[in-house]
């Protein structure tokens, strides 16, 4: 819910009064009353021209009760205001107004009866204290553009094209907010041309003001009345990685934390090289000490950090290698340590289809030696020997990965035996036992289609309920997910319209918006033992 001084336009100290001669009890018996509140008399007049005065008062045919905090005044209002509730009239008492200004104000659902709380909904009232009243609408949609989703709550905001204000710290002429199917209306408005912005607002300020922020914009003349003009907000990520902690974990590891994940990262000091480990969100570097610098020193060093979108900063940080740190040695029990090797098993619900079978295996820590005889791979009780093309070792992200084709009907018992893994810091690992189930196929689905499109560069998404992707294609002509769990899908594609290999999102500091984004127009519900097939994608 956006808050009164985002609506009233923030900067209005506005003081709230209710005045109430006596506790007004309701009334029993009877039918529920199920009306709300009725306009009975207005000072001045709606659409009056000409008005001289500060004063704006309202009267409705029953008792209200108190305001909240959710009254919009157009254009933005920034002095002093006043509201008072008095039974049954509003009294608004304006600072002062702006000469040859048409105003509006929007009470949205504020007006609501004392006895069943019955709202009257988007209840407005309009002035001038000009001759004439501005006229002028726009009307429209705001979606969002990863999901294909209304966003409920948005706020639309109108910027004077002459004007320098900026969207991401000044307050907007013209104000308006969409309903739950996304719609907004803007009235009254001036002949002039405006900068227009659709912002799904994180943190209530009606600015573009946070990386939580969506945001889509345009440029409009408005002249006549606009109707149909849609939106499509997104985030726009200009952030580069920041360090948000640092701290020495034992005598020779030291850690850094990312405020997000990394997509390339280089070590800066000097001429010196060090082992690293970045974790499996790419979150977390640690940096690991084989006698490159000494202990005890505070060492200032510069670490270059770049996301996935190619935001990029040197961040400057100072490592110490504390002499004599054993980290949880000292409380821990050796084997309690060296069960705790490892961080993360994948696939996490333990559990493959029946063709493939991926198994990774994340350490905490970089491994200096790994013995692959001391890996039992198990398929429904009968040993298999793994090929070297079978297991993939990555050091640098301290993963060892297993993939293969499965044929396992049942299940597969993967044994890591004591010392598979000894890390950096001299830790073994201990003993462990990895079971995972195989998908019977009467239990999953198939989804497959063609593509109907002109466009040359384009990635298909398929998005699971909670619109997050789980798996990707490459400008495909046709498509098949097989193994599907039940459950509903989406799917998205990006298209890449510049064919510079990636999706690119918007820029406010360029004015370009981001690349098209279309979704199939209806939720796939996959279900067991079933196969939809010829889905047709056009774009």
């Amino acid at each position: 819910m956006i808050k009164y001084f985002l609506f009233a336009l923030v900067a209005i100290a506005a003081n709230f009064l209710l005045i109430r001669c006596a506790n007004i009890q309701p009334p029993t018996g009877g039918p529920k009353d199920i009306i709300p509140p009725q306009v009975k008399k207005t000072i001045p007049s709606d659409k009056t021209i000409n008005y001289k005065g500060n004063t704006v008062e309202i009267q409705f045919n029953e008792d209200i009760t108190q305001f909240g905090e959710e009254l919009i005044i157009t254009p933005y209002y920034s002095k002093k205001l006043d509201i008072h509730v008095i039974h049954n009239k509003v009294k608004i008492e304006f600072e002062q107004l702006d000469s040859n200004t048409t105003y509006t104000i929007n009470f949205r659902e504020q007006v609501k009866d004392f006895t069943e709380k019955n709202a009257l909904v988007n209840y407005t009232f309009t002035f001038s204290t000009g001759p004439y009243l501005d006229s002028l609408s726009v009307k429209g949609q705001v979606m969002d553009l990863m999901t294909n989703q209304p966003v409920s709550g948005g706020i639309i905001s109108l910027y004077r094209l002459s004007d320098t204000s900026k969207v991401s710290k000044d307050k907007p002429y013209y104000l308006s907010e969409t309903d739950k199917k996304g719609n907004f209306s803007i009235n009254n408005a001036k002949a002039v041309d405006y900068r227009i912005y659709a912002l799904k607002d994180a943190n209530n300020t009606i600015n573009f003001d946070n990386p939580g922020d969506l945001i889509d914009f345009d440029t409009i003349h408005l002249s006549k009345n606009i109707k149909d003009l849609n939106f499509k907000v997104s985030k726009i990520d200009t952030t580069s990685p920041k360090l948000i902690h640092e701290t020495n974990l034992t005598e020779n590891t030291f850690v850094l934390r990312f405020s997000e994940g990394v997509k390339d990262f280089k070590l800066i000091y000097k001429d010196k090289k060090f082992k690293t480990l970045l974790s499996d969100d790419a979150r977390d570097l640690k940096i690991y000490n084989e006698k490159n610098l000494p202990q005890d020193d505070s060492i200032p060093m510069i670490v270059f950090a770049e996301d996935s979108l190619g935001n990029s900063d040197s961040l400057k940080f100072k490592i110490v290698f504390e002499k004599g740190l054993k980290g949880n040695k000292d409380t821990k029990k050796k084997e309690e340590v060296n069960a705790q090797i490892i961080n993360k098993v994948l696939p996490t619900d333990k559990s493959f289809p029946p063709d493939t079978t991926n198994i990774k295996i994340y350490l905490k820590d970089l491994w200096t030696h790994i013995h692959l005889d001391s890996l039992s791979y198990i398929e429904d009780s009968i040993p298999v020997k793994l090929t070297s093309k079978e297991i993939i070792e990555n050091k640098e992200l301290g993963l060892l990965e297993i993939k293969k084709p499965n044929k396992a009907k049942d299940s597969i018992l993967l044994i890591l035996k004591k010392s598979l893994f000894i890390t950096i810091n001299n830790d073994t690992s201990a003993e462990q036992k990895l079971k995972f189930k195989t998908k019977k196929l009467e239990d999953l689905g198939t989804l497959s289609g063609i593509v109907n499109t002109k466009e040359e560069s384009y990635i298909l998404q398929l998005l699971d309920s909670k619109y997050s992707p789980i798996a990707s294609l490459r400008n495909p002509k046709s498509f098949e997910f097989k193994f599907l769990n039940p459950g509903a899908y989406y799917i998205r594609i990006l298209v890449d319209k510049n064919r510079n290999g990636k999706w690119d999102q918007a820029s406010l500091a360029k004015n370009t918006k981001a690349e098209p984004v279309f979704f199939y127009p209806e939720k796939i519900d996959i279900r067991a033992n079933w196969d939809i097939q010829d889905t047709v994608l056009k774009f």
